[in-house]
């Protein structure tokens, strides 16, 4: 499990918005089906959000090496009726998790390609 070092706080207002390791994030509580989800809370605004805020596995029902374990077979190309074989997870799930670490993958792509331009590192090799 990540020390809460690793996070930063979420809220774009936040003075200590962006910033890891400065001593304002805090456990608040956990929550889920056995407990195994942090909430975290911001010291400096006050704000709480989930360890599992801007991860592929925001909202995600599941317990997190279940949905691990469907991801990695969606990521071979298995379909999505051979994932429920294989999980016992319904295809409406493994549809719906498929659908958000999607969305996720195509954000991350976004966001490290708007970091690279601001770098001024080229793909031309210039």
């Amino acid at each position: 499990m990540k020390s809460v070092s690793a996070f930063f706080c979420s809220n774009e207002k936040c003075l200590d918005y962006g910033k890891k390791d400065s001593g304002n994030i805090v456990v608040h509580n956990r929550y889920g089906k056995h407990d195994e989800i942090r909430m975290l809370k911001c010291k400096t605004c006050g704000s709480y959000f989930s360890e599992r805020k801007n991860t592929a596995l925001y909202n995600c029902k599941l317990q997190k090496d279940k949905a691990l374990e469907i991801i990695y077979h969606l990521s071979k190309g298995y379909s999505i009726r051979k994932i429920n074989r294989l999980t016992g997870v319904s295809r409406d799930a493994i549809s719906r998790l498929a659908h958000i670490n999607g969305q996720y993958a195509n954000s991350l792509c976004d966001e490290l390609v708007r970091y690279l331009k601001h770098k001024k590192v080229l793909f031309d090799g210039k």
